[in-house]
C-alpha cells in the first residue's frame, strides 16, 4: 500500500512540475518589433544603403539586423541606433561593429559592397524604456534611426556634433494594424449588397406595376448613393493634408479602393512607362512613397517614413506613388462604368431571351426592352454621379503636381467632359421646362412626372421631393467646393481642415432646413452619412494643430470607432435588405417585406377604387404619405393610339409614353399579375 501511495505521489508531482513548467514558459513574453518602410535621411552620403532590416525579440533580448549597401570611402566606423516611440526617444545603442564581429564593416573599404548581418544584445534596462503598449497596440508609432560615423570624429568631439557617413530611418511594426484585407472585403461586400438589394426590389416592384418602382427604390435602402458616400468619406479622411497618425491612415487605406486606388505590379509598371514617355520625373519630391523590405533601391527625396501627410501618406500605405493616383482612379472608373453598362445590357438580353422562349409573358418588361438605351443611360449616369466627388478631387490634385504632361492632359480632358456634361444637362432641362410649359410655379410636380424629362434625367432627382429637385445643384456645388479645398490646400493643414468642416456644416444645415429627400428611411440614411462627415472632419481639426502624438492617436481611434460603427450599421442594414429581398423573391418562401406589402395593398386598393368610380378625386383615396408622397398625374395633350398594351403618340414620336391613368395603373387583363410589367400605361423612373 505504501508503495502504491509513493508511486501515486511521484506521478502526481511529475505532472504538476511539467504543467508548472509549461505555464511558466507560456507566460514568457514573445514580442517582436521589426522595421517596415525605410528610406535614407541624408543626401549625397558617402555610404548608401539598399536594404535595412532590424527586428527586436523580447524572448532572447536581442536585435537582429541585416544591412546591404555600398561604400565610397575608407573609414573605421561606429554604429548609432536610436529607437523612438510616440514622439520620444526610448533607447539608444552606440557601438563599434568590430566588437560583435561584423567583419565587412570593420573597417569599411572604398568601392566595396557592404553585406552585414549581426545580433546585438539588449539589456533588460533598455527593454523597460519601451512602453508595454507597444507590443499590442495597432499601428505602433515607432521609428529607428540608424547612422554610421567615423570613429575618429566621435573620439575628437561628440557623436551629436559629428557628421554621419550614412543615415537611414525606418518605421517599427509590431504586427498589429487596422489595415486588414477582411475590412476591405467587407466594405466591397457591403457595397455589392446595397446594389443587389435595390435592384432586386426594383424588379420585384415591376412584377406588380411600374407605379411601384420609385417607391420600392426609395424604401429599399441603403442604396448605392448612401453606401458610396460613406465609403468615400472614410477614405478621404486619410487624404487630408495633415501629419496623420499611422493608425488613421491604415484604417482609411481599407476603403481607398472606392477612390480607385487599386494597384499591382503590372499596373504600376505600365503607369511608370506612361509617365516616363510624358517627361515624368521619377525623382520628384512630390512623387511620394517609401520603400518596404523587398525594395532594392532608395529614393533620397521620398517622404520620411512614419510621417503620413495627405495623399502622399495614403499613397504610401496603398503601395503606389502620388503621381499615379489620378491615372489609377481614371482606369478603375472606366472599368467600373463598363461593368455597370454590361450588367444592364446582359439583363436586357436575358429578358429578350425569356420573352422569345415564352418563359415569361410576351409583353413583360416591355419598357426595359423597348427603351433599353434609356435604362443604360440612367444606370451609367447614376454611377457617374456617385463617382463625381472622387473624379473632380483627383483631377484637381493632378493639376497641383504638374510632374508629367500625360496625366495632366488626361485630367484636363476629363474635367472638360464632366463640366460639359453638367452644362449640357442644365441647358437641356431648362429647354424642356420652357418649351413644355412646365415652369408654372403652381404645379412644379409636373417636372417630376413629365416623361420627356424623368425618363432621361430621373437619375438626378429620383430620391428627391417634387418641389426640391433643384437641390441636386446644391449637391454638385458641395462636391466641387469639397474637391477644391481637399486638392488645393494640401500644404496648409489647419486652413484645410477648418474649411472642410465649414463646408460640411453648411451642407448639413441646408439638408436639415430643406429636407429635400423623400421617404423616412431614405432621409435617415442621408442624414446619417452627412452627420458622419461633419463629425469626421470636426475631429480632424485638433489633429491638424501641434498636439503630441499620443493625443492624436487617441482622437484618431475615436474617429475610427465612430466611422466603424456607422459602417457596420449600414453594412448590416444592406445585408438585411438583401436577405428580405431574397425572401420576397423566392417562390418557396411566402414572405413579403412589410413596407412592400403596404405598398402593394395600397396600390390594389386604389386600383379597386379607380375601377368602381374613375371620377373619384385623388384626395379621397387612402394616402400613402407614410411611405412616400404620391406622384402627380400628367396627361399628354395629344391623341394616342393603342398598340397592344402600350400607349404611343400618334404623331410618330414613340420615344415618349402617354401617361393616361398614370396613377394608379390598371393591370392588363391579358398579362398575369406576376409578370415584370402590367402593360406600362405609366412611365417608370429608372435608376
Amino acid at each position: 500500500m505504501k508503495l502504491i501511495l509513493l508511486a501515486y505521489f511521484a506521478v502526481l508531482s511529475n505532472i504538476l512540475s511539467s504543467v508548472e513548467g509549461r505555464v511558466r514558459y507560456s507566460k514568457r513574453p514573445n514580442h517582436k518589433l521589426g522595421t517596415a518602410e525605410y528610406a535614407e535621411c541624408m543626401s549625397n552620403a558617402p555610404i548608401v544603403f539598399n536594404r535595412f532590416d532590424a527586428s527586436y525579440y523580447t524572448r532572447n533580448l536581442s536585435v537582429v539586423f541585416n544591412i546591404l549597401g555600398y561604400s565610397s570611402v575608407d573609414a573605421n566606423v561606429t554604429f548609432d541606433i536610436i529607437v523612438e516611440a510616440y514622439g520620444e526617444q526610448r533607447a539608444r545603442f552606440t557601438f563599434d561593429p568590430c566588437e560583435i564581429n561584423l567583419n565587412t564593416v570593420c573597417p569599411v573599404a572604398r568601392d566595396t559592397a557592404i553585406t552585414t548581418q549581426g545580433i546585438l544584445p539588449v539589456s533588460p534596462q533598455d527593454v523597460q524604456m519601451i512602453p508595454k503598449i507597444a507590443w499590442g497596440i495597432p499601428d505602433f508609432e515607432g521609428l529607428v534611426r540608424f547612422r554610421m560615423y567615423r570613429s575618429e570624429d566621435i573620439a575628437a568631439s561628440s557623436i551629436d556634433n559629428s557628421t554621419p557617413l550614412a543615415c537611414m530611418i525606418a518605421t517599427l511594426n509590431n504586427g498589429h494594424t487596422f489595415k486588414n484585407k477582411v475590412v476591405k472585403a467587407l466594405s466591397g461586400t457591403a457595397l455589392a449588397l446595397s446594389i443587389a438589394g435595390v435592384l432586386g426590389f426594383y424588379v420585384i416592384g415591376m412584377e406588380h406595376s411600374t407605379y411601384l418602382t420609385r417607391q420600392v427604390f426609395i424604401n429599399s435602402v441603403p442604396s448605392l448613393q448612401h453606401m458610396g458616400e460613406l465609403l468615400q468619406c472614410i477614405a478621404f479622411t486619410g487624404a487630408i493634408g495633415i501629419t496623420q497618425p499611422k493608425v488613421l491612415v491604415a484604417w482609411a487605406s481599407n476603403f481607398a479602393w472606392i477612390l480607385g486606388f487599386i494597384t499591382n505590379k503590372e499596373i504600376e509598371n505600365s503607369l511608370e512607362s506612361f509617365r516616363k514617355h510624358s517627361n515624368g520625373n521619377l525623382s520628384s519630391p512630390k512623387i511620394g512613397g517609401v520603400h518596404r523590405r523587398d525594395a532594392v533601391a532608395t529614393n533620397p527625396q521620398s517622404p520620411i517614413p512614419g510621417f503620413y501627410h495627405g495623399f502622399q501618406g495614403l499613397a504610401t500605405e496603398v503601395g503606389t506613388l502620388t503621381t499615379n493616383l489620378f491615372t489609377l482612379t481614371l482606369i478603375w472608373f472606366l472599368i467600373s462604368l463598363a461593368i455597370a453598362g454590361g450588367i444592364v445590357i446582359i439583363f436586357v438580353l436575358i429578358i429578350k431571351f425569356l420573352r422569345q422562349t415564352r418563359i415569361i409573358a410576351k409583353s413583360s418588361c416591355d419598357y426595359i426592352t423597348r427603351y433599353w438605351f434609356r435604362v443604360l443611360f440612367n444606370a451609367c449616369m447614376r454611377w457617374v454621379l456617385v463617382c463625381w466627388p472622387v473624379l473632380v478631387t483627383m483631377i484637381i490634385y493632378q493639376f497641383t503636381l504638374r510632374e508629367a504632361y500625360g496625366p495632366v492632359i488626361l485630367a484636363a480632358l476629363l474635367l472638360a467632359l464632366l463640366f460639359g456634361l453638367f452644362l449640357w444637362l442644365t441647358i437641356k432641362v431648362i429647354r424642356v421646362i420652357t418649351t413644355s410649359g412646365l415652369s408654372n410655379e403652381d404645379n412644379p410636380e409636373t417636372l417630376i412626372s413629365d416623361p420627356k424629362i424623368y425618363t432621361w434625367w430621373g437619375w438626378l432627382y429620383l430620391d428627391l421631393k417634387e418641389r426640391r429637385w433643384l437641390y441636386v445643384y446644391a449637391c454638385f456645388a458641395h462636391y466641387f467646393s469639397f474637391a477644391l479645398v481637399l486638392a488645393l490646400v494640401q500644404q496648409f493643414a489647419k486652413i484645410q481642415t477648418i474649411l472642410l468642416f465649414v463646408i460640411e456644416i453648411i451642407s448639413f444645415i441646408l439638408l436639415a432646413v430643406f429636407r429635400p429627400f423623400v421617404g423616412f428611411k431614405n432621409s435617415f440614411c442621408v442624414f446619417l452619412v452627412a452627420l458622419t462627415r461633419v463629425v469626421s472632419f470636426a475631429l480632424l481639426i485638433p489633429i491638424a494643430f501641434d498636439l503630441a502624438i499620443i493625443p492624436k492617436v487617441i482622437i484618431a481611434i475615436i474617429l475610427i470607432i465612430i466611422q466603424g460603427l456607422v459602417f457596420s450599421f449600414m453594412a448590416l442594414w444592406s445585408l438585411w435588405n438583401f436577405i428580405t429581398m431574397l425572401g420576397t423573391a423566392w417562390p418557396a418562401i411566402s414572405y413579403t417585406v412589410p413596407w412592400l406589402r403596404r405598398l402593394i395593398d395600397e396600390y390594389q386598393r386604389q386600383l379597386h377604387i379607380d375601377f368602381e368610380n374613375p371620377a373619384v378625386s385623388a384626395s379621397e383615396k387612402l394616402s400613402t404619405e407614410e411611405i412616400i408622397p404620391q406622384e402627380s398625374n400628367f396627361e399628354e395633350p395629344s391623341t394616342t393610339k393603342k398598340e397592344g398594351n402600350v400607349d404611343t403618340k400618334e404623331d410618330g414620336n414613340d420615344d415618349v409614353f402617354s401617361l393616361v391613368n398614370a396613377s394608379p395603373m390598371r393591370p392588363a387583363s391579358t398579362i398575369p399579375s406576376h409578370s415584370c410589367d402590367n402593360g406600362i400605361n405609366e412611365m417608370q423612373r429608372t435608376v
